[in-house]
């Protein structure tokens, strides 16, 4: 069965969670419980993967109470390829061409001719972190277990916990069609001989001021367009339905020429 998605006609239109839960009513396949993550995470994609006449039904509840939407198929909707990752990145002096390279020392020249789509930003995920302490002697814990050594053991303990990370994505007409940088806390980009940190925000957004000069508005998203410094994507699945929904809408606007 042909599944279908329902995505936002303007982007910075807003629906608050109440309302996505009332008009959700009419929409089997869409939970009402699924509706506070939907509208935290409203970044053009709404819900995909649900049958035409729930699309249909959704999206005159939504269009009620004025939120306006479109109906695309799945099979309509753009796909992300996986690309490749990098680590560094070089510009050149005429700003006609770039290199992205990796770990591995493999390196990718890239056009500036041949760029659809820039996209970055910071973004929030949840990251799993082991944290040590005292292991005690099992039935008795106002003893601490020693090792071998004589050493007091330790034991790890996991919990999940919301961390920044920071994204820049290059998306282009050849292969690879994506190069993917992912900064997290451990993580290191190399651009022109400078290093970026996550824990260092102020080089990072004058990173993304340098390639925000470079695309025009249309060719990149939100992060690298809006000016509000504590601006941020709630989840890696909300930075990639804004890349998605803008590649739905070259689309279109290809169609109509």
């Amino acid at each position: 069965m042909e599944t279908y998605s329902l995505i936002q006609s303007e982007l910075v239109a807003v629906i608050d969670r109440v309302a996505l839960e009332e008009a959700s009513v009419v929409a089997p396949s869409v939970g009402k419980a699924d509706c506070a993550r939907i509208a935290r995470e409203l970044f053009g994609v709404i819900v995909s993967g649900i049958p035409l006449e729930d699309a249909r039904a959704f999206r005159a509840a939504l269009l009620a109470k004025n939120f306006a939407t479109e109906i695309v198929a799945d099979r309509d909707l753009p796909r992300l390829p996986d690309g490749r990752f990098f680590t560094k990145i070089d510009t050149g002096a005429d700003g006609d061409t770039f290199a992205c390279g990796d770990a591995l020392g493999r390196r990718e020249v890239v056009a500036a001719d041949d760029v659809l789509l820039l996209a970055g930003g910071f973004l929030q995920r949840l990251r799993s972190r082991s944290t040590p302490r005292d292991m005690h002697v099992p039935y008795d814990r106002h003893n601490v277990a020693f090792d071998e050594d004589g050493e007091p053991a330790l034991e790890y303990r996991s919990k999940l916990i919301m961390a920044r990370e920071f994204r820049f994505e290059i998306f282009t007409k050849r292969p690879p069609y994506r190069l993917r940088c992912v900064l997290a806390t451990d993580g290191l980009l190399a651009w022109n001989g400078v290093l970026l940190r996550v824990e260092k925000p102020d080089a990072i957004r004058a990173f993304m001021l340098t390639w925000r000069r470079l695309a025009p508005r249309p060719h990149r998203n939100l992060g690298l367009t809006v000016s509000d410094e504590n601006f941020s994507y709630p989840s890696p699945r909300a930075f990639e339905n804004e890349i998605r929904w803008r590649f739905h809408q070259l689309k279109q606007q290809a169609a109509r020429r």
